[in-house]
């Protein structure tokens, strides 16, 4: 029956106003005092506390009291009591709507009253507000530290593993130099091989980019066979070079004076017998001078971006070798956020941190010479290097640094 009669309004509003202040102090409690403190009574608390707070004369039918007051505050929002259902002791779903779900819900479970939106005091919705922008604020810091820290080790591993590529193909194409140089018919013994390019001090810490280079030539390498042989009476692996032996010199011709720009008619050129094979390319000394306030170094740096040329031959396989020799000259100086050899424009593109660290490492490569060749260096801006190199870094650390800084020259 979803009615109240006449003669039953007045306990079922003498209830109402026994316990609204009561359910108004719990949901004031549970919101500025206590989370833990319950913000609803359900009907037997009802009972318990009505019985205690009023005379037994003044509400004679508990019971029937409080079922007619659940009817009136559904049929009064103005009251501010919602009737929520209870299992198990806890709240669930929303606030009870009609007098069908209100039936259901008392055949299931228990039936709660509570007040859903209390009117707090000024001092508790300033701390409340308080503590939600606290919260807030600890959340979006602990997710940006999270991307922060995703992004940062991404970078590091990514580093880390083209630090690995690097020193493998570094370290093949030091072999495959030994090799191609060594003019014994007998080969060479893997192991003296490996003792000429790692110092001891670096044996135990390269020993596991020393084994993938040996199996990266063993399946990659084709001009190289590994044997078994006896060696003073004791069997051992070695390689030995089936290709063209290599050259001792470059047959490099310098220019002709006419040309060169006016500003290098007086620079130096190297001697033709000092140069290496193409393959054993290295730095070789400083044509002009680019140092500070010198005539062929700019008085700032425009952009963190450099174009290098005179690096890259054609049909040049030594990439690796370039690279390397590139950071070998300067990463020891400045910070490297990216470097690529690029064959098509046979150029070499530097990415650094900023435009100081563009000027040293333009200053360390402009006008030197390299594989008898002379390096030049350009800048570049930054726009066309990112629509280069879309993936390049934005910002370090990580930083790149050369396997090994140049030892023949200083910068």
């Amino acid at each position: 029956m979803n009615c109240v009669f006449t003669a039953q309004l007045r306990d079922a509003v003498k209830m109402y106003e026994v316990i609204k202040s009561e359910l108004l102090r719990r949901a004031i409690d549970h919101r500025c005092v206590n989370s833990n403190i319950k913000p609803a009574m359900t009907e037997k608390e009802v009972l318990q506390y009505v019985s205690v707070h009023s005379a037994s004369e003044e509400l004679p039918d508990l019971g029937q009291s409080l079922r007619d007051t659940e009817l009136l505050s559904l049929s009064n929002p103005r009251w501010d009591v919602a009737l929520m259902k209870v299992i198990n002791g806890v709240m669930v779903g929303n606030a009870i709507k009609g007098f069908d779900e209100l039936y259901e819900a008392r055949e299931s479970g228990e039936i709660a009253l509570t007040v859903l939106e209390p009117s707090l005091p000024w001092t508790c919705s300033l701390y409340n507000k308080i503590a939600a922008l606290v919260q807030t604020s600890v959340l979006l810091a602990i997710a940006f530290a999270g991307v922060y820290s995703l992004n940062k080790g991404y970078k590091y591993y990514k580093h880390y593993r083209q630090k690995q590529k690097d020193e493998l193909f570094y370290m093949v194409e030091r072999i495959v130099d030994i090799l191609q140089s060594n003019t014994s018919e007998d080969g060479a013994v893997i192991n003296h091989v490996r003792d000429m390019i790692l110092p001891i001090n670096d044996r135990h810490r390269m020993e596991r980019t020393w084994r993938k280079a040996v199996d990266f030539i063993n399946k990659n390498e084709s001009r190289i066979r590994t044997e078994v042989q006896i060696v003073q009476g004791e069997p051992y692996e070695i390689w030995r070079w089936l290709g063209s032996p290599n050259l001792s010199a470059s047959g490099f011709v310098p220019p002709p004076r006419e040309s060169l720009p006016h500003e290098m008619y007086s620079i130096s050129f190297p001697i033709q017998s000092s140069f290496r094979s193409p393959r054993n390319k290295s730095w070789q000394g400083q044509a002009f001078e680019t140092q500070v306030g010198s005539v062929n170094s700019l008085p700032c740096s425009p952009t963190p971006c450099l174009k290098i040329r005179g690096m890259v031959d054609d049909g040049d396989r030594n990439l690796h070798t370039i690279r390397e020799a590139v950071l070998s000259k300067c990463a020891h100086q400045c910070r490297i956020l990216h470097c690529a050899v690029d064959t098509n424009s046979k150029c070499v593109y530097l990415k650094c941190a900023d435009q100081n660290d563009a000027a040293i490492a333009y200053r360390s490569l402009h006008g030197w010479w390299y594989a008898g060749n002379l390096v030049t260096v350009k800048y570049l801006r930054l726009e066309r290097y990112v629509q280069r190199y879309p993936d390049s870094p934005v910002s370090g650390p990580p930083y790149l640094k050369a396997l090994q800084p140049a030892s023949d020259w200083t910068s």
